[in-house]
This record gives C-alpha cells, sequence and structure tokens, in this order.
C-alpha cells in the first residue's frame, strides 16, 4: 500500500494510484518538495518506474533510490549522461528499453530548450506506452506552470494536456507540483484525482486551490490551508478527504539505504558507459533523424518557437513605424506654425523681403496701447535681430533649413544624432555641415528670447564638445550670427 503521513493511516492501493494523476500544491516552505520525494519513494517500492522533470535540479536526493540523471545540470550538479536537446527522443527510447526510472535536470537548459527538451523527450515516451506493454509510469513535473501555463496553447502544454487525458488507461500518470496554482492549466488540474493540499498564502493562490478542494471546506478555506505548518496538508483521493501530516522522506535520512525498487533496474557504472555508447553512436548516424523524424522534434519546437519571436518582434516594430509616422505628422504642423512665429513675431509683425531684410513692421493688434517712440525702439532693437534671423534662415542650404525646422519646434537643445533623426539626415551630415552649431544657438536665441542665451550654449556645449573651449566657442558662434 501506499501511504504518505506519518500515521500511515491513509493506505491508497497501488492499482488505484497507478491510474490516477496526482497534484501536490503549496507555497515555499510548505512541503512541496518533500511530498515529492515521499510519494516517489511509496511509487518506486511498489514497482512503478518513474520520471521527474527536473527544472532547477532540485532532486539530485533521489539518486539513492536509484534514478539515473540525464539531462544538462547547471554549474555544480553533474548529471549521469548529459543528454542534447535533439537527442532527447532518442534517450527516452533508451531508457524505456532498459525500464529505467530518471531524473531529467533541465537546470542547465533555458526555458526555450527545456520546453524543446520535455516536447521531445515526454513526447516519444508517450507514444512508446501507447504502442508498447510497458511498466507503469509516474511523470513528476515540478513548476508545472512552466510547461502548461494558463493562456495560449502551446506544444508542451498540449502534450500534457494529451496525457491527462488518456494516460489512465496505458498506466501513464502525471504528478504537477506548483506553488502558483493560480498560473496553471486548470484542465490539467481538475484532471487530478489524488491531490494533496499544502499550506498557501491568501488571496489568488487561496482562490486558484478553492475550487479544487473538497466540497466541504471550499467555503472555510481561508480558516484552513493558510494556517498549517510544514508538511501539514489535505489528502484528497478521489472522493475522500483526509488532515494528515506527511513524513519526513527516508531520503534525508543518513543511514538511508537505497530502496528495493521491483521492476526498476538499479543504475551502476556499466549502465551509464552503456547508454553514453548508445547515444552517441545514434548521433553519428548522418540518416537517423531521415528515418524517424522523432529525432527532430526538438528542433522543430525551437524552430516554431524563433518564428513566433520574429513575427511578434515584426508586429511590434510596425507598430513603432506607424507611431514615427503620426508623429512626424504632428512635427510638420508644428513647424509650418511656428516658422509663421518666426517671420511673425506676435509684438511687432514683420515681413521680410527676398534677401531677408525686413520690409515693413507693423504694431500687433493686440497690443493698441504701444506708443509711437515705444513701438520705435522695439523696432530698432528687434529689427537688428530679426533681420540676422531671417538673413540666416534664407542663407541656408535646404538641410540647414530642416535642421533649423526641428531647432526651432524643440524645448531643449538637440544632439547631432537627434538632430539626424529628426530632420531625416545622416550623422555625418549634421556634424560636418557649417551650419550646425550656428543652428543650434539660433534655435536657443528663438526658445530663450535671448535673455539666457550663454548659460544655455555653455550647458550645450559641455554636452556635446567636451574638448573645446567653451568660452571663445561662445563668442565665435554669437559673432557667427
Amino acid at each position: 500500500m501506499i501511504t504518505i503521513d506519518t500515521l500511515n493511516e491513509v493506505q491508497i492501493d497501488p492499482n488505484k494510484a497507478r491510474s490516477r494523476h496526482v497534484s501536490i500544491l503549496g507555497m515555499t516552505g510548505a512541503g512541496k518538495t518533500n511530498g515529492i520525494f515521499v510519494w516517489i519513494e511509496q511509487e518506486l517500492a511498489a514497482g512503478s518506474l518513474a520520471t521527474v522533470i527536473d527544472s532547477e535540479g532540485d532532486f539530485y536526493p533521489l539518486k539513492v533510490c536509484g534514478l539515473l540523471i540525464v539531462g544538462k545540470g547547471r554549474k555544480g550538479n553533474a548529471v549521469d549522461v548529459e543528454v542534447a536537446v535533439e537527442d532527447a527522443a532518442h534517450m527516452a527510447e533508451l531508457i524505456a528499453a532498459r525500464r529505467l526510472s530518471v531524473i531529467i535536470d533541465l537546470s542547465g537548459y533555458d526555458i526555450k530548450k527545456r520546453n524543446a527538451f520535455v516536447m521531445a523527450y515526454l513526447g516519444r515516451l508517450w507514444e512508446l506506452y501507447q504502442d508498447d506493454d510497458l511498466p507503469p509510469m509516474r511523470v513528476v513535473i515540478d513548476e508545472i506552470q512552466l510547461y502548461a501555463p494558463q493562456g495560449p496553447q502551446t506544444e508542451a502544454k498540449e502534450l500534457i494536456q494529451d496525457i491527462a487525458s488518456r494516460g489512465r488507461k496505458r498506466y501513464f500518470v502525471l504528478a504537477v507540483a506548483t506553488q502558483r496554482p493560480q498560473s496553471v492549466d486548470k484542465l490539467i488540474l481538475d484532471a487530478c484525482a489524488i491531490r494533496v493540499f499544502l499550506k498557501v498564502e491568501l488571496g489568488k493562490t487561496l482562490d486558484a486551490v478553492r475550487g479544487l478542494l473538497p466540497g466541504h471546506m471550499q467555503k472555510q478555506a481561508e480558516g484552513i490551508l493558510p494556517t498549517f505548518a510544514p508538511g501539514e496538508a489535505v489528502l484528497k483521493v478521489d472522493a475522500e478527504s483526509y488532515h494528515v501530516q506527511i513524513r519526513q522522506s527516508g531520503i534525508f535520512e543518513t543511514s538511508h539505504d537505497p530502496l528495493a525498487v521491483g521492476i526498476a533496474a538499479i543504475p551502476n557504472e556499466g549502465m551509464i558507459a552503456e547508454l553514453v555508447v548508445a547515444l552517441a553512436s545514434s548521433a553519428a548516424k548522418p540518416n537517423a533523424a531521415a528515418t524517424d523524424p522523432t529525432t527532430d522534434l526538438a528542433a522543430t519546437v525551437l524552430l516554431r518557437e524563433e518564428n513566433q519571436r520574429l513575427r511578434s518582434l515584426i508586429t511590434q516594430l510596425e507598430a513603432d513605424n506607424r507611431d514615427l509616422l503620426n508623429e512626424r505628422g504632428d512635427l510638420f504642423k508644428r513647424i509650418t506654425a511656428l516658422e509663421k512665429q518666426v517671420t511673425n513675431p506676435p509684438m511687432l509683425r514683420m515681413e521680410a523681403d527676398g534677401n531677408g531684410k525686413v520690409k515693413t513692421v507693423t504694431v500687433a493688434s493686440d497690443q493698441p496701447h504701444l506708443s509711437d517712440l515705444a513701438v520705435q525702439r522695439r523696432i530698432s532693437a528687434q529689427q537688428r535681430i530679426w533681420e540676422q534671423l531671417l538673413g540666416s534662415v534664407h542663407r541656408m542650404s535646404p538641410a540647414s533649413r530642416r535642421m533649423f525646422k526641428e531647432l526651432v519646434i524643440q524645448d531643449r537643445e538637440l544632439t547631432a544624432k537627434q538632430l539626424a533623426i529628426l530632420s531625416d539626415l545622416s550623422e555625418a551630415t549634421i556634424r560636418t555641415s557649417r551650419n550646425y552649431m550656428p543652428l543650434v544657438t539660433l534655435g536657443l536665441i528663438i526658445h530663450t528670447g535671448g535673455g539666457h542665451l550663454q548659460p544655455k550654449v555653455r550647458q550645450f556645449l559641455q554636452q556635446n564638445c567636451a574638448n573645446l573651449d567653451h568660452d571663445k566657442l561662445i563668442d565665435q558662434l554669437i559673432k557667427a550670427i
């Protein structure tokens, strides 16, 4: 019988367990990993095989139960047989043929390769169990939300859903564990007839497990699960439920000896060497993938994921381009309005002739109170400034005029790179233009009204011309315009 509680009060028929999916739900520190260890110990002792999908390299202690460790571990985790993603399907065949229990350590792979490995290995193993008469298999997937999250369908998620739906008849069953049940596909959690509820937090996590609890506990969930001590749990087996304390795994006892696991062969150095040779010989065959499409499955998954990523990137770039075009249209509208202000200031309306000289000056209609003397004084002061400005603009090349427009509409100084982007010119063109610095100064005059010109120019030069004599350059720029 399978028992996981300290008092051995709850006993589960191994034949029943072999045809039931299991879920173990609990927050960090609640005893989830220990619960998985205890369950695997019991099933191995009852004669089942186990495959543990280990995303974080947490299940190395299970090696004392005779499990072979394959895959690719992160630094410090040594696997018995290192398996590349493209060899995952063939490794499943070798493991099934030898009736081995294994830990698939994926901690050395990124999330895309983890999904590809699970898809290839588990997909091939599931195919073999549908076609051949193989011993009962318990597939343990820790952090199930990584492979079967809520939301859009993925190939790995569809595979796990298929196993959850049809695996019981072939004694190919799941044991899924998570601390975030709200992020796991609901169909998979609903398919689990054996459920272990450890301590969970109030909020979304508790709301997610409420509907999975026995009916009489759902309304009182807030007063039950969040109060549990480590290892304390509600164990639901089909329609029955029990309040239990999960016992400590024998794996953590220093005197623990490897379990007698019945038909599960305990890997030794000779078997490990045999697997390495078999895997290498398969990889050396150039036409192996052509004869068996499953060996190409992992590569196909990676290509599809990369294709999906590139499509998403293209969609984002197209959206950004539309935003830039809209922004550019708005900028041209502002340019048109501000050009009118440059040639027609609000206080004194000026008209220029073809040579950039001020032809006529009239008082704005909203300033009728100005005396003739005040008008003349303003004309004499502003006329000189605007004649210089208008003359400078008139003499600009088309490219320089575009730069000037951008400088006029900005609320801050522009670097050469920013100006190049806005005016649709190359940065090299901007930096080699003789008018670049004078144009910047013209823009500053317009924004500051000339009142704080030198501090603004100095700040700009410090940011963009760190190696130049700022005082000397400021004098040259002011004289240039």
